[in-house]
């Protein structure tokens, strides 16, 4: 059985990628019902009756319509790395090239993890694209598509999607447009770019990496384009061309990074705008021009948009390395953006603030609510600074100026790395959010004598982030849990550990930690006592004797001694024995006279000499040291310290014991006094 395909202007064959007279005429398709066929290809058209094309022409006279049998959105899967140009694509054989010819208008053409190189030419560049489709790689760094420096690596004409690939070995030709080394968008083209990467390209003419014509479109978004040249036009990375009376180049980012790319005998090495060009989460850095521009040259009546960008660390032969806007009709606007780089230009303003920019020096004239100059954003070296699209960025140091220091009514959502903005309260000015954990200390529960639980919350802040929980008897902790991983989400995880071994009846103290590539985040400090041991007895103390109960003052500090050690001819000698271990006070008083004063007996002063005397006890003097089960001797020569010592006189020392679990043992009492030496 046959069936009746009809194509009508403006469609023409597909895979071609130039235009001629023959796409205004109607062609008619005669194939094979196609549950009999199998796929084909552009060029597999089955040969039709002369009757069949006379009754169609005479269907198209009388101006009715008949349907194109459409068919469903097809996934092509590339099945070799060989450039063949076979016109087939099937799932046993189908090359890169030959699915781009297959493909039709809603089709995804899958690329795996591996290197596609172009063999030969196909059109205006390696590969000529002209339909309207999605290209799915494995990933950039996975699936490589590179154009072995025969041309540019695409000239593209139609409506392209491309995602998760590296585009490299493009060179633009040296005849015709010498522009776009990688991508050259031509006229009427649109290219979607995302989770890609374009690096390693050249154009002897302009845009080096991606030549976006007039009339032409350009969407990126979670881009890396680097080190691509050009040597003769603007855009060592990317060029926007301007408009030739029928519209300039648009060009949209977001979060893209444009680093490494130069000019030799031209300007604007990272970015040349002449069209229509938009920026949000952008980072240009490292990026050599050998005229203006090394940043960014705007020029031509370009208008170029920037928000949430950082412009640092780029080399330029002349004027301002950052942003240089030529023309009175060029226009730079830039908002929550750091230019460390400075501006320059003809138009005035060079560039015009809409607050909350950062100037390193003073020349882009901010003024705006919000700006900053001569501040140091303090910024850290291109690096992977994690988050969900791991885009190299250049990360905020702590401290810097940028901070907290954005506009949350004009910030975007994420930064550069997909991470939430804002973090806190007030969204960061560049491409970078500071975002170190948000952590909080929750109370303990389930308290024994010997542990207790404790935790509290993580928020990762969209960054891979491990918490752990401090604990100890001050707020110096000492102990640690082992690390747990709370992921890279952006809402609070729980963190939680059980502690034991803990000592009965103590006070603990503990708090939460987490960390992430931005920095580490403390919780509050908490505390839990655990109970008392039960059936657990007080320590007494047995035996107290003192080896001389009358003895001189000698200059050594108090110190264990052996138990049978020989009388010190200055100082004593405490013994006692303990039940267990504790702490031990020795307390040293002494009984003066006082005076009645109510039910107190108190030190007599001039205002009370008349009331009844009395006999008081006060403490002068304690001195603690620990205790161990069984018998402890301790030499004492009347210092207590290095600054404090007992004077002549008569004492009495009791001595006291007190168990982890705050019990106390009834006191030893012993008397002696003290002689001048």
């Amino acid at each position: 059985m046959y069936q009746v395909a009809l194509a009508l202007p403006p469609l023409s064959l597909r895979g071609s990628s130039t235009t001629s007279s023959e796409e205004n005429e109607a062609i008619v398709f005669v194939t094979q019902d196609s549950a009999a066929r199998g796929p084909l290809g552009p060029t597999q058209l089955r040969p039709a009756t002369r009757v069949i094309a006379l009754a169609v022409g005479l269907i198209l006279a009388l101006g009715f319509l008949l349907p194109a049998a459409a068919r469903a959105a097809t996934t092509l899967t590339v099945t070799t790395t060989a450039d063949s140009n076979d016109g087939k694509c099937t799932p046993a054989l189908c090359s890169f090239r030959d699915a781009l010819s297959y493909a039709e208008t809603g089709d995804t053409i899958v690329l795996g993890a591996a290197t596609y190189k172009g063999a030969m030419l196909g059109g205006n560049g390696v590969w000529s694209p002209s339909g309207e489709y999605t290209v799915q790689g494995a990933g950039a760094g996975k699936t490589t598509i590179d154009g072995s420096g025969l041309s540019r690596t695409f000239a593209l004409y139609g409506h392209v999607t491309m995602i998760g690939v590296t585009v490299t070995g493009g060179k633009g030709p040296n005849a015709g447009c010498t522009c776009g080394g990688a991508f050259e968008v031509r006229q009427g083209g649109f290219l979607t770019l995302i989770d890609s990467v374009v690096e390693g390209n050249s154009a002897p003419d302009g845009g080096g990496g991606i030549d976006v014509d007039s009339q032409s479109n350009a969407v990126l978004q979670n881009v890396l384009v680097s080190q691509n040249t050009t040597t003769g036009g603007g855009g060592g990375g990317i060029r926007v061309e301007p408009n030739k009376g029928e519209g300039g180049g648009t060009l949209k980012m977001t979060g893209v990074t444009i680093s490494g790319n130069s000019t030799t005998g031209s300007s604007g090495a990272g970015l040349d705008n002449q069209g229509e060009t938009s920026a949000t989460d952008v980072t240009i850095t490292g990026n050599a021009s050998s005229g203006e521009g090394g940043g960014v040259l705007n020029e031509n009546a370009g208008s170029l948009a920037l928000n949430a960008t950082t412009i640092a660390n780029d080399i330029v032969a002349e004027k301002a390395a950052g942003i240089d806007n030529l023309g009175t009709a060029s226009r730079v606007t830039v908002r929550n953006t750091i230019v460390a780089d400075g501006c320059s230009g003809t138009a005035t303003p060079a560039v015009a603030s809409q607050g909350h920019n950062l100037d390193v020096g003073n020349t882009c004239g901010f003024t705006a609510l919000g700006d900053l100059t001569n501040k140091d954003p303090l910024l850290g070296p291109l690096a992977n600074n994690g988050g969900p699209t791991e885009l190299p960025t250049l990360a905020l140091g702590a401290g810097s100026p940028a901070i907290d220091a954005g506009d949350n009514a004009t910030c975007p959502t994420t930064d550069a790395r997909g991470v939430p903005r804002p973090h806190g309260l007030v969204c960061d000015m560049g491409a970078f959010e500071l975002s170190p954990p948000l952590v909080t200390t929750t109370a303990a529960s389930g308290v024994t004598t010997s542990g207790a639980s404790v935790g509290g919350n993580a928020d990762p802040s969209g960054l891979d982030t491990s918490a752990r929980i401090e604990y100890g008897t001050t707020t110096a902790y000492g102990s640690s849990t082992a690390a747990q991983d709370v992921g890279s989400g952006t809402s609070a995880v729980t963190v939680a550990a059980t502690l034991s071994g803990l000592a009965p009846n103590t006070t603990y103290h503990y708090r939460v930690l987490a960390t992430n590539r931005d920095g580490m985040s403390v919780g509050a400090d908490a505390t839990f006592v655990t109970g008392a041991a039960p059936g657990l007895a007080a320590p007494t103390i047995t035996g107290a004797t003192q080896s001389a109960n009358v003895w001189r003052l000698g200059s050594a500090l108090p110190r264990a001694a052996a138990r049978h050690g020989h009388r010190p001819s200055v100082g004593t000698t405490f013994s006692y024995q303990l039940n267990e271990a504790a702490t031990v006070q020795f307390a040293f008083t002494q009984t003066t006279h006082g005076r009645k004063v109510g039910s107190k007996c108190i030190a007599q002063t001039r205002a009370n000499k008349r009331k009844r005397g009395c006999t008081r006890t006060r403490t002068v003097a304690t001195l603690t040291v620990a205790g161990h089960t069984g018998t402890n001797t301790l030499r004492f020569q009347g210092r207590v310290s290095s600054s404090r010592k007992l004077g002549p006189g008569s004492y009495t020392v009791l001595i006291t014991a007190t168990n982890p679990a705050a019990q106390k043992s009834a006191p030893a009492r012993l008397s002696f006094r003290l002689v001048k030496g």
